[in-house]
């Protein structure tokens, strides 16, 4: 069962350091899947349906973490991943596709447009969260490598701080 709707959007004050997860997809009920793995893992999850709101969402409140599908309508799953990796404040966040398309030239091409990981629908919830953590630690890690102490609240916070630490 999943939470109130109010829960996948707003940060909870009970949880010291919540990660904010952006789940992108045409289709609601994937997006809601997707929410149910990742808010018992302490996520916040905000939603969009089309990749013009999520590039906005992205903007406004860079995420920990981004899983999206490839094929949105709006803005292509393609060019979202080029378009925030273009972002200061959005280049480091990571992304994880979804999509239903298995040929690897596709998989290539979305890694080449900046998606972290490209994993195949039907994807089983275990796979998604083991790659989420992993994705999100390794942007830990090369943030700190930049300089920017461990310990922030979350990626995207590491990420301002980096950010101001260049200028």
């Amino acid at each position: 069962m999943l939470p109130a709707r109010g829960a996948l959007h707003s940060r909870p004050a009970h949880v010291a350091h919540p990660r904010l997860a952006l789940v992108i997809d045409d289709d609601r009920r994937t997006r809601e899947r997707y929410a149910a793995v990742l808010v018992p893992r302490r996520f916040v999850v905000e939603q969009a349906g089309d990749g013009r709101e999520a590039l906005a969402k992205a903007i406004a409140e860079p995420p920990d973490v981004i899983v999206m599908e490839a094929t949105l309508p709006g803005i292509t799953g393609y060019d979202l991943c080029q378009l925030l990796r273009k972002d200061r404040d959005t280049s480091t966040v990571p992304i994880l596709v979804v999509t239903a398309d298995a040929d690897p030239q596709t998989h290539q091409r979305l890694h080449a447009a900046g998606a972290d990981v490209v994993l195949s629908k039907p994807c089983a919830p275990t796979v998604l969260v083991s790659h989420v953590d992993e994705a999100i630690e390794q942007a830990g890690a090369r943030l700190t490598g930049l300089g920017v102490p461990p310990g922030s609240s979350n990626v995207a916070h590491q990420q301002r701080m980096s950010h101001a630490l260049r200028r």
